[in-house]
């Protein structure tokens, strides 16, 4: 788009009906009385998932993944400053208190997980159990910590941090301890999340051993025998038949005997845990705001460790913070040769949307006579924005837009960018830069993602937010398309996410009948839940998303 030329699009309004709105009231942050769970979680025999099963779960106080209890702890606080300060820089809005049973879980499983980890040398207890039959055996039955390991993929960023929320809770809910691949990015990117012990494998574990794990398709096949110590999860976006096998209720009985798993994939699939009969009344009952679970998920879990927390603050406080409305606005194109070019049809597109949907202010046909008078209009807003994409030209384009017209209200916006790569490396550097404008996007007020984009799910995600979705997939300036039911009549390629949680692109559901059979019928009460709780996604119909 040319310097000083007239925004042609008919998504522009009069200006006599311009932006106005004003930020949500607050609220205060809820923390459970201390009341009956003591007793239960000091048993030996402690066993989460059966725990959550209890209708109403009181809670002892928060855990080591509360920001209150942090601020109790000189020691934990300084280890994680993300953890207690984030929720002081997020608008009244964002500032979501989790449920009294989340609370009491997470907890509890930092009780459990220090339990496993203490006085235990991870590398020494899997040589030992990958020894033998013999031995795999014997030390099953003595086992009381069976473990979950999340490998780490080579699959961009957001993919890995929305796999890792998925194992978590997978193993939160199963009775076992997480662990993680400690040769990735991830382990630099992320605070501890237990005080007492770590979730991180040491360096000098056997993970060769984890890449030469029998797959779930070899152990069915020789139907769990007690030799198999440890199982590999292939939970990618393509699966084998037998990878597929994970959905069968038969098969997750199954895996209860395995000691170790090892979780591979590039997929968020909480929503489909909500359709397995075993899981979904505990999770319910952990998130009774079934929309909002990625985000009590990552504020547990992804916050920045402290070195890129400090990045976060300089960027924000120095740029973003002294501004009346701060605008996050990802731009990421899918189903192109190259995914970092520049278009000129995807720019107008992403700045008609924003401008109808009133997320940025209209704008003038040119600096001068409009420009003086609308300088005038008393309360003109001041914005921020700030721009995330591989192509700087975008920055550029949006930053001359409003430099070079005047708004119609006298509103000043400051166009801001973090990054511009080019293209996705998948290097440690380029991962430290994609997860600070993952949490800058997510203290904004308002944010507009792309569609299909796992970067743009995490920051949603974080901040609490319903996108604004604008759809930049495949050739734009050829596209005829057709509007999605859940759009707004005034725009022809953006709309309002229906739920702030992840699309889980790749479902696998329902179950292959020739592969689960009639194991996968669900109860009415089961199945009307999902019908009222679980739609296809806005920006991928094959995929699932939670909705409340």
């Amino acid at each position: 788009m040319g310097k000083g030329r007239w925004l042609n699009c008919g998504c522009v309004r009069d200006p006599k009906s311009q932006i106005s709105w004003n930020k949500t009231a607050g609220f205060s942050l809820l923390i459970g009385p201390i009341l009956f769970f003591l007793a239960m979680a000091l048993q030996d025999d402690f066993s989460w998932s059966r725990a959550l099963g209890v209708e109403a779960v009181n809670g002892l106080g928060p855990s080591s993944f509360s920001s209150i209890s942090r601020l109790n702890n000189s020691d934990a606080s300084s280890s994680c400053m993300s953890r207690i300060q984030h929720l002081k820089h997020r608008p009244a809005s964002q500032r979501i208190a989790p449920s009294r049973a989340w609370e009491n879980a997470l907890r509890g499983y930092e009780r459990f997980h220090t339990k496993c980890s203490q006085g235990r040398n991870w590398t020494q207890k899997f040589l030992q159990l990958n020894k033998s039959a013999a031995a795999a055996e014997a030390a099953n039955e003595h086992e009381s910590c069976q473990v979950l390991v999340f490998i780490e993929g080579p699959a961009g960023l957001g993919n890995r941090l929305l796999s890792l929320a998925s194992a978590f809770l997978y193993a939160l809910l199963t009775d076992r301890a997480f662990l993680m691949d400690s040769r990735g990015h991830l382990a630099k990117l992320l605070c501890q999340p237990f005080h007492d012990s770590s979730w991180l494998l040491p360096s000098d574990f056997p993970f060769e051993a984890l890449d030469a794990a029998p797959s779930l398709g070899e152990a069915a096949a020789l139907n769990f025998s007690s030799s198999a110590a440890i199982v590999s999860l292939h939970l990618d976006h393509a699966q084998s038949n037998g990878d597929q096998l994970f959905f069968c209720p038969s098969t997750r009985e199954s895996l209860k005997s395995v000691p170790w798993l090892a979780w591979t994939s590039n997929q968020y699939y909480v929503p489909r845990f909500f359709t397995f009969p075993e899981l979904w009344q505990p999770l319910v009952t952990l998130f009774p705001n079934v929309s909002l679970i990625f985000t009590h998920l990552a504020r547990s879990l992804l916050l920045p460790s402290n070195p890129v927390w400090d990045k976060i603050l300089r960027i924000y406080s120095s740029y973003l913070s002294q501004t009346q409305q701060l605008v996050g606005i990802q731009i990421r194109r899918h189903s192109i040769p190259n995914s970092g070019e520049y278009d000129d049809a995807a720019f107008h597109r992403i700045l008609c949307c924003l401008v109808d949907n009133k997320m940025l202010p209209n704008i003038g046909r040119a600096n001068g006579a409009t420009g003086a008078r609308s300088l005038r209009v008393p309360r003109a807003l001041s914005y921020a924005v700030l721009v995330t994409s591989l192509q700087i030209r975008f920055f550029e384009e949006l930053r001359d837009v409003y430099a070079n017209m005047a708004t119609v209200d006298g509103s000043l916006v400051r166009v801001h960018m973090v990054s511009h790569e080019g293209t996705e490396w998948h290097s440690y550097d380029q991962a430290h830069k994609a997860f600070v404008e993952m949490w800058l996007l997510s203290l904004s007020d308002r944010v507009a993602t792309s569609s299909f984009s796992t970067f743009g799910y995490i920051a949603q995600g974080l901040g609490a937010m319903r996108p604004l979705i604008v759809d930049l997939r495949g050739d734009i300036a050829q596209q005829t398309g057709q509007l999605p039911s859940s759009a707004s009549s005034s725009s022809r390629h953006c709309y309002f996410g229906q739920s702030v949680d992840p699309c889980n692109h790749y479902a696998y559901y329902p179950p292959g009948s020739h592969r689960c059979g009639n194991e996968s019928a669900l109860s009415d009460a089961h199945q009307n839940w999902i019908t009222h709780n679980v739609r296809s996604c806005q920006d991928f119909p094959q995929g699932l998303q939670l909705v409340t």
